[in-house]
């Protein structure tokens, strides 16, 4: 697992951009969920396109953070570790 770390940023955005975080912080709050599901989720925050949204969880699962279920016509994400587990590694 690879991870620019930016020691200007607080928290998880050290190693993680900033959607990145974003992201991680709701499916490890609200557990697994659509790409759709997550859009809609950061809608509140911040517009952002589904391709935009895919993006993301792609580049979090190709860095090891999140599995990919298919489930009927979708695909489902859920971290593939738990917050405290991710923090350990990065330190």
């Amino acid at each position: 697992m690879k991870f620019k770390f930016d020691p200007n940023r607080a928290g998880m955005a050290k190693a993680l951009g900033p959607l990145e975080t974003v992201v991680m912080e709701f499916l490890w709050d609200g557990g697994p969920a659509s790409v759709g599901e997550v859009q809609a989720a950061l809608r509140e925050r911040r517009d952002l396109a589904y391709t935009t949204v895919l993006t993301i969880l792609s580049r979090l699962k190709k860095k090891g953070l999140l599995h990919r279920s298919k489930v009927g016509n979708s695909h489902v994400y859920s971290p593939a570790m738990t917050r405290d587990e991710f923090s350990g590694r990065v330190v």
